[in-house]
């Protein structure tokens, strides 16, 4: 990956070191909170429709999409789950024409739903963040302060990466809040899950870990598995199959059986299934709801059939969870005393600067086994009256977008739910091709 799609970010004047309105402090339409692959899409999204300068992106990464970079590449995963239709342009058609003008060939894509490799849809999110220019408009720092304004508006105070407070003003604030850090097996399962690195940290590495695998089966030649892989779904399927195919014997030690689907809920929920959903108007329902339609710890067919294929040559180990004591020499927990890696999958919650500002505006929290979420009931705007201006996406609106909300597909979805004013007269939410058309 080029270094030079993503500049070393400069921060804008505002450093300001009291809390306050400052005389350089910044103002737009729309802040965007968030860097991931939901917070560009938007970014893209709004410049186009809203004009440039009036849109900016806080994401305390160093790049854009600098988690999912990360962690799509320490699973080693092959081709997206998600179709050719949901990526980072407004346009549903523009990976497609980006793959044949760029010169990616069939081998970029699979079947079913014309699937494309993560080289490919990668490209397309670098070319993506050039054509909106959204390295430009992203500010480096960490919200840590979210307050209304009488006059309309909010005001945010942010820590930079000096851990200076500076501030800015939007009018409109989207939080496009990804997760919150990898989940861990809690304590019972003992110290050595605790210890073992975990896939989805933003400091794994793969190449280490791959190594020190190595070391033990060289020491240990006769053991039934080299590496024990935690957690049964998808991320953990991708890695147990490209190490699979570097020769290594690998285990799979998952709380639940390994399932198989296509997605991880069903296509239906972008669409035909939001009317009725919505209707029901007792948000605890609308939670049990997603729980069940939710398909989590699956992965798709054909990588399950590949998984089984290998299973039954013997490479493959497929087992409940269970703690046993002790560790190898090279740091590693163990499962069986042979290396782990935790793939347990990631944290979703609330975090706790914004249930402070729902408190301090009376905002509506629905109480659920995973923590307290916003209670948006028909709309993203958590509330019109007590927080204009304030609109969600992602899993923190999943009470209003469905099973989908989190993925790139769900972001499509609630784009169809925010008051855009276009600059551009006859503009559609699919924005344009961006030339690619006309270069044929």
């Amino acid at each position: 990956m080029k270094d030079s799609i993503y500049p070393n970010y400069q921060m804008r004047k505002t450093r300001t070191e009291q809390a306050g309105p400052s005389p350089e402090c910044p103002e737009y339409e729309w802040l965007i909170v968030g860097g991931g692959l939901q917070g560009c899409y938007f970014a893209g999204l709004l410049s186009h429709l809203c004009g440039r300068g009036k849109v900016a992106i806080l994401d305390p990464q160093p790049r854009l999409l600098h988690r999912w970079l990360k962690r799509s590449d320490a699973c080693h995963m092959k081709y997206m789950r998600s179709t050719s239709m949901h990526h980072l342009a407004p346009d549903p058609g523009d990976l497609l024409d980006f793959a044949r003008i760029s010169g990616y060939g069939e081998e970029h894509f699979t079947e079913p739903y014309l699937r494309p490799s993560l080289t490919l849809f990668n490209a397309h999110c670098r070319r993506v963040l050039e054509t909106f220019r959204l390295g430009e408009i992203h500010i480096c720092g960490r919200l840590c302060r979210l307050s209304k304004l009488d006059s309309g508006g909010w005001q945010v105070r942010y820590l930079d990466t000096e851990d200076r407070e500076s501030g800015l003003r939007s009018q409109n604030i989207l939080l496009a809040l990804g997760d919150q850090g990898e989940y861990r097996p809690d304590s019972t399962l003992g110290e050595q899950y605790e210890q073992s690195p975990h896939l989805s940290s933003v400091d794994f590495s793969f190449d280490e870990v791959l190594a020190k695998t190595f070391r033990w089966q060289a020491r240990k030649p006769k053991q039934a598995s080299d590496i024990c892989l935690v957690g049964g779904g998808i991320s953990s399927a991708q890695m147990a199959l490209y190490l699979l195919e570097q020769g290594l014997k690998v285990q799979i030690d998952s709380r639940y059986p390994l399932r198989s689907f296509q997605f991880d809920s069903d296509p239906g929920w972008l669409f035909k299934f939001l009317p009725k959903f919505r209707a029901e108007t007792d948000l605890q329902k609308r939670w049990q709801i997603i729980m069940e339609e939710r398909h989590k710890g699956s992965v798709p067919p054909r990588l399950y059939e590949s998984l089984l294929g290998y299973q039954q040559q013997g490479r493959l180990l497929l087992g409940s969870r269970e703690a046993r004591d002790g560790s190898d020499s090279d740091g590693f927990g163990v499962c069986g005393a042979i290396p782990v890696v935790l793939a347990t999958g990631l944290r979703y919650e609330t975090p706790d600067w914004l249930l402070e500002v729902a408190r301090e505006l009376g905002l509506p929290l629905l109480r659920t086994a995973a923590g307290e979420k916003p209670a948006l009931d028909s709309s993203l705007e958590w509330d019109s009256e007590r927080a204009p201006g304030l609109y969600l996406t992602g899993r923190l609106a999943e009470l209003f977008l469905g099973p989908s909300a989190g993925n790139i597909s769900g972001a499509r979805v609630a784009a169809r739910y925010l008051p855009i004013e276009s600059e551009h007269p006859g503009s559609f939410l699919g924005g344009g091709s961006y030339g690619y058309r006309d270069r044929t």
